[in-house]
């Protein structure tokens, strides 16, 4: 997350959101550049991928699936500018590692 200025240097605003769950971190990026820049994202998709995360393009679902989705991962989440990548980028960090550290959580009773 904190190289995000350097992936995408024609950034000319950047809004993050964060949020947390019981099993997971769910991480939003809203950038506005001038154009697509394709090779950026990515780039920014096959690292996110290798750290063992999911890779979302919001703005190729419908609507419809775009505003569910945001509705299961990212209610309640806290927004962070652009300028504070490296604050959102510990706090995710944190989550992270604690899930890890307890482990997988039991199955939920039938």
């Amino acid at each position: 997350m904190e190289g995000l200025g350097a992936l995408l240097p024609s950034a000319q605003s950047m809004q993050l959101l964060v949020a947390f769950r019981d099993d997971e971190g769910a991480l939003e990026v809203k950038v506005e550049v001038p154009g697509y820049p394709r090779a950026a994202v990515q780039r920014l998709g096959e690292e996110v991928i290798k750290s063992g995360g999911s890779f979302v393009e919001l703005w190729r679902l419908p609507k419809a699936e775009r505003d569910a989705l945001r509705a299961r991962t990212l209610a309640g989440g806290t927004a962070f500018t652009g300028e504070e990548r490296a604050q959102a980028a510990q706090e995710l960090r944190q989550h992270l590692e604690a899930l890890a550290a307890r482990g997988p959580l039991p199955p939920a009773p039938l």
